[in-house]
């Protein structure tokens, strides 16, 4: 009997040296292939934060699989009609053909206020000539502009170097009525710039955020609403980003207070031998 148990205990034994001598080698395989995989492949599996997932997707797919009105940013090199999606040779997509990550509650926008802002006692006609002196007299077309389309709220963007260049309207505190969403830029700025953005009601300020390319635009209630924003995390260069963060904001006690926001990445595509 001793014998045979002891024969059983060196066959078990042998067994599992062969399983543990398997498993290794499985491990050495796999390692192996993802080593060797193409380092766009590799990048799907990276992290989402900016800092350690600088490279991204690159889908060699036909530029025709999409539609124009989604392109963000391009290289323009095709032989097709401009404004047209041949006239691309690569892409950026926004819209529904993003990665987007899961939402977070670990809230990272800091410049947004909520604050009750009242408009400036300070008199336009004294800003005006402070600007026309500053820019050598340029812009002042717009500036007059602002003024007179929303009145003394706007010396408030004046007093500190900000014009109203774009607007919208819709309900963010759920009262039935459209606010007005404003998007600021520099005076005098180069390229675009860098947005900041402010909601107006009853010729009040009733909300604002100054990130990077900050952006408000309409949730799918009308509380609240979608910060979009540029991360200082985001190393890619102004003019082609990888994509934006996004802040959910709602109204809680008179106040408006981001509770979530997600990351947003476009999708690029195109040939990468152009």
């Amino acid at each position: 009997m001793k014998k045979l148990f002891y024969i059983l205990v060196v066959f078990v034994f042998l067994i599992l040296i062969s399983k543990i001598n398997r498993l290794g080698n499985e491990n050495k395989i796999l390692n192996e292939r993802i080593k060797n995989q193409p380092e766009s492949v590799q990048s799907e599996d990276c992290s989402s934060s900016y800092s350690e997932c600088l490279k991204f997707p690159w889908l060699d797919l036909p530029l025709n699989y999409f539609s124009v009105k989604d392109v963000t940013w391009g290289s323009i090199g095709g032989v097709g009609k401009k404004g047209t999606m041949d006239e691309y040779t690569q892409a950026a997509f926004n819209n529904k053909v993003v990665y987007q990550s899961y939402p977070t509650t670990n809230i990272t926008i800091k410049e947004y206020s909520s604050d009750i802002v009242w408009p400036s006692s300070k008199k336009f006609s004294d800003l005006r000539e402070e600007i026309s002196q500053e820019n050598n007299g340029g812009f002042m077309s717009t500036i007059d502009e602002n003024y007179k389309t929303y009145g003394q709220i706007a010396v408030n963007f004046f007093d500190n170097g900000q014009q109203i260049e774009m607007t919208d309207s819709f309900d963010v505190n759920n009262d039935g009525e459209k606010e007005k969403v404003l998007g600021l830029n520099f005076i005098g700025r180069a390229d675009g710039g860098s947005y900041s953005a402010a909601i107006v009601k009853d010729n009040k300020i009733i909300f604002s955020v100054d990130e990077d390319d900050s952006f408000i635009v309409p949730a799918d209630t009308t509380n609240g609403f979608f910060v979009e924003w540029r991360s200082s995390e985001d190393s890619s260069p102004l003019c082609c980003p990888r994509g934006y963060m996004r802040t959910r904001f709602v109204l809680n006690n008179g106040k408006f207070i981001p509770v979530y926001e997600q990351e947003i990445r476009y999708l690029i595509v195109g040939n990468k031998s152009n």
